[in-house]
């Protein structure tokens, strides 16, 4: 009875010495909660950059697009235009593109 008695009491301090309330424990658990936060700020932040890159790239095709609507050289042009017409042809292009932006 004695020897069950006391191997009882030897299993639980060596159950309480590995609990979650050890120092060591503690620190590990430290440890893991500053890089998981580390983690998802570089993770935030990333994401911000993936969309900033593609807000970017989205923009130049439609600068691109513009640029080959927009008619500078009236000579190159398939019809004839007065220069008003151009322009206002060129200011209407613009506009729809800056409307379809907002």
């Amino acid at each position: 009875m004695k020897k069950t008695l006391i191997l009882s009491m030897l299993c639980g301090l060596g159950l309480l010495s590995c609990g979650e309330n050890s120092s060591a424990y503690k620190s590990l658990k430290a440890q893991y909660d500053s890089i998981a936060l580390v983690e998802e700020i570089a993770s935030r932040e990333l994401s911000q950059t993936d969309s900033l890159v593609a807000s970017v790239l989205i923009n130049f095709q439609d600068i691109e697009s513009v640029e080959n609507m927009i008619n500078v050289n009236p000579r190159r042009g398939e019809f004839r235009k007065t220069e008003r017409e151009r322009i206002k042809d060129n200011m209407m292009i613009i506009g729809e593109k800056l409307r379809a932006a907002w």
